[in-house]
């Protein structure tokens, strides 16, 4: 082999020039190897654009009856409320409700009667203005129609059962109350 001038072997130019041309085509064919994506790769990424999907839809799409159900949920808590101050008050408290809205009324409490009193004594509904909880409220979703009476929240344990449907759009809700007093949605 021929010497340089520094005194190294030189490689001849045709071997240098093969050792080139291999080591270029096994960089072309590793990085052929790896141009593509793996299966595995390839259902990840579908898989989070599913689920990114399912989100859009849901969001853009919410169930209609949603807003019916947090009516009857708002509705039961409420129930619940006004059976626990009627046991605390003593007093009777009726639910009413028009296609407006919905309030809770009890009759007010007068002065003790007295003997010139006794016969003209006039009790005035209370229909909770005041209260944050049991005021008066409109509905809050478009409610075609209610089934159902007043209900009637007293300070006995035992209550007749009730139920109120509630009629949304595409969708009717049901409040059922058993004697104990325990509501269900259905």
């Amino acid at each position: 082999m021929p010497m340089s001038v520094r005194g190294t072997l030189e490689r001849p130019p045709a071997a240098l020039s093969v050792t080139r041309r291999l080591a270029s085509v096994g960089r072309r064919a590793g990085s052929a190897a790896r141009a593509g994506f793996s299966l595995i790769e390839m259902m990840v990424v579908l898989i989070i654009i599913g689920i990114a999907a399912s989100m859009l839809t849901l969001s853009a799409f919410p169930d209609r009856n949603q807003g019916l159900r947090q009516e009857a949920q708002r509705l039961v808590e409420l129930f619940k409320l006004a059976q626990i101050e009627a046991r605390t008050d003593g007093r009777r408290i009726e639910w009413q409700f028009d296609a407006e809205g919905y309030r809770f009324m009890r009759v007010q409490r007068s002065a003790a009667p007295t003997p010139d009193r006794v016969r003209h004594q006039v009790l005035l509904p209370d229909f909770f203005e005041q209260d944050p909880l049991l005021r008066p409220r409109r509905w809050q979703t478009a409610l075609i129609r209610i089934d159902g009476s007043a209900m009637a929240f007293t300070a006995e344990w035992l209550l007749p059962p009730a139920q109120i449907v509630l009629h949304g759009d595409e969708a009717q809700l049901t409040i059922v109350r058993d004697a104990a007093g325990h509501y269900e949605i259905h």
